[in-house]
């Protein structure tokens, strides 16, 4: 049984955005988290991710012991997880252009251009351009493993988090 449920993706497929429409409609027996809320260093690595995925795997399993589902939304790669069977994941997922898009609007002021210098220690414009070329990787990563993809290029947030609601009692 999957009682640990990673919600990921590149930035921009809007992994944050349905959150709250997730919390408004799972209720009891869902814990849903954002994978950064505790926050993300300067120059945020690898190993740092890694070590948060982690966290929130002995998280989920804590909660399992209670009856509660885990849900993390969030970077995390299913390639990093080993043969965890309590773990599932869903990709969200949308072209290019799409991505391009939602992050060129939501770094837009001097204070969300210089956060993304600061956590992921390049350029918007390049950050921009890592997510379009890796949401690619993402895919053929979830095709290997098997994970259901969501594009949410077309969908309103709503209707991605209905997608996710009816994938992830298919997942359980």
């Amino acid at each position: 049984m999957k009682n640990i449920i990673f919600i990921t993706g590149v930035s921009g497929v809007g992994k944050t955005t349905v959150m709250k429409y997730l919390k408004s409609n799972l209720g009891v027996g869902f814990d849903i988290h954002d994978f950064d809320e505790a926050g993300v260093p300067e120059n945020a690595t690898r190993q740092w991710r890694i070590e948060q995925t982690n966290r929130w795997i002995e998280i989920g399993r804590q909660n399992a012991g209670k009856g509660i589902i885990t849900i993390i939304c969030g970077f995390a790669r299913p390639s990093e997880i080993g043969n965890d069977q309590s773990v599932g994941f869903i990709l969200l997922d949308a072209d290019p252009q799409t991505i391009r898009f939602r992050l060129t609007n939501r770094y837009q002021t001097a204070e969300s251009r210089e956060r993304i210098k600061r956590v992921a220690g390049k350029s918007v414009e390049q950050f921009i351009v890592d997510n379009m070329n890796f949401a690619q990787t993402m895919r053929d990563e979830a095709k290997s493993f098997g994970i259901d993809i969501i594009d949410t290029a077309s969908l309103s947030p709503e209707n991605v988090a209905q997608e996710m609601i009816s994938k992830i009692g298919k997942i359980q």
